[in-house]
């Protein structure tokens, strides 16, 4: 009779366990399909905002030459420098960190 007693908790007890982790299961799939989701989110909007830098980048570089190709010609005898498309290599790379800085800040 007491081992029937002790069988019937302990099946008691494994039921519980079982019941709890199967909670606990359901909720770790919830959660995972909630961060794919975000995960996902923040793919698509950084993959926008690296199109958004190219774009800005090109239109920065034509209105830089544009530019620079205007001021050459009015400013030449003062000695103001041309500025080009390869003045801006460094602000490219400024960009370039300020857009992975971002991308930290949002993981």
């Amino acid at each position: 009779a007491t081992e029937l007693l002790f069988q019937s908790k302990e099946t008691e007890r494994l039921l519980d366990r079982n019941r709890s982790l199967l909670e606990e299961n359901v909720q770790l799939k919830r959660n995972l399909h909630i961060h794919k989701d975000l995960e996902n989110e923040l793919a698509r909007r950084t993959h926008l905002y690296q199109k958004l830098i190219k774009k800005m980048q090109q239109r920065q570089c034509s209105d830089a030459s544009t530019t620079a190709s205007d001021a050459a010609v009015l400013t030449e005898e003062e000695g103001i420098p041309e500025m080009t498309c390869r003045n801006l290599a460094s602000s490219s790379e400024e960009v370039e960190r300020l857009r992975r800085q971002l991308e930290g800040l949002e993981s």
